[in-house]
């Protein structure tokens, strides 16, 4: 089963094209917070955003239009001040009129970030504190290694899931030794491998062309850049957008996710990039314990080496 990849990741902003990141700023408002004549517009105004691609001109006056169907309440929930609204908008509407030219949309990509800022939530800060991710639904099985936050405490605990109850809550082991049974899955993360970003795609720029069989590098949910390989290709829930079937190589099939061509966790396939902390736990074990009967190590750590995968082949073929 796939899991979704979630559009709305809250501390995943700046990336990709700007009509999905328009889209995803629209997705993220609830139905209150818009006036009820947005409803009847919403599916026409998400399909304008994406023909608009490369008008900056034209996008600026879309998320104008987004900004000016808030309520009254939204606004002043979303923003500190009226006056940091107005300005926002005062410059949307100044290069949707073209009263100010913005050739390569610097100014507008400064201000959609204003506005993700505000209308996107930040992610929680104790996902921040030690860079860890909502486990995955497809993920929550017995055997899967989680943190889970006590409050009272403040501080994480290393855990390993070893059932699954049938209230849809789970039972957990610590590394200490105490056990939880009824967990739930909104409580358990899982460390990231990596800090990666989505790219930032200039104007009009759709994502890399790749089609069905090609080799590419995608950002994986953990936030690392890791070998992948399209496995199909489809249209999008938008008219003119595509998504693309990713299977991260060396990982298992659960993990296969589809992710939209232009929300910049994609790029052309470059090895040299790659370091061993995308590669799955079992496959760095493996690679790590022939080379270690090859060639002396003598500083024992459990740092994960930050070293390309080819570089490491190429000690293991000597």
């Amino acid at each position: 089963t796939l899991f979704r990849s979630a559009a709305a990741m809250s501390d995943w902003t700046g990336g990709g094209s700007l009509p999905y990141r328009l889209v995803r700023i629209e997705e993220a408002l609830p139905f209150e917070d818009v006036e009820a004549c947005w409803k009847g517009r919403r599916d026409e105004w998400r399909d304008e955003v994406v023909g608009a691609a490369g008008s900056a001109v034209d996008l600026a006056g879309l998320l104008a239009e987004l900004l000016c169907s808030l309520t009254a309440a939204a606004v002043s929930y979303l923003w500190r001040s009226r006056g940091a609204y107005d300005k926002l908008y005062g410059e949307l509407y100044d290069l949707a009129s073209g009263r100010r030219s913005d050739p390569v949309a610097a100014t507008l990509r400064r201000l959609v970030a204003a506005v993700e800022t505000a209308a996107l939530p930040p992610a929680d800060a104790r996902e921040r504190q030690l860079k860890v991710v909502q486990l995955p639904p497809a993920e929550a099985a017995e055997g899967a290694a989680v943190q889970v936050y006590f409050s009272d405490e403040e501080r994480w605990y290393r855990g390993t899931v070893t059932a699954v109850n049938e209230n849809k809550t789970f039972t957990v082991l610590f590394e200490d030794g105490d056990e939880d049974a009824s967990v739930p899955l909104c409580d358990l993360y899982q460390e990231l491998l990596e800090d990666g970003k989505p790219l930032e795609l200039g104007l009009g720029d759709p994502g890399p062309d790749l089609a069905e069989g090609d080799r590419a590098t995608a950002l994986h949910l953990r936030r690392a850049w890791c070998a992948a390989r399209v496995a199909a290709v489809r249209a999008g829930p938008l008219e003119g957008t595509t998504e693309l079937l990713i299977k991260y190589e060396g990982w298992a099939a659960k993990w296969d996710e589809w992710v939209p061509r232009d929300s910049g966790r994609l790029r052309l396939y470059r090895p040299d990039e790659l370091t061993l902390s995308a590669l799955p736990d079992e496959v760095l074990l493996l690679l790590l314990s022939q080379l270690a009967c090859r060639f002396p190590y003598p500083h024992g750590t459990r740092t994960r080496p930050h070293l390309a995968p080819q570089v490491l082949l190429l000690l293991l073929s000597q």
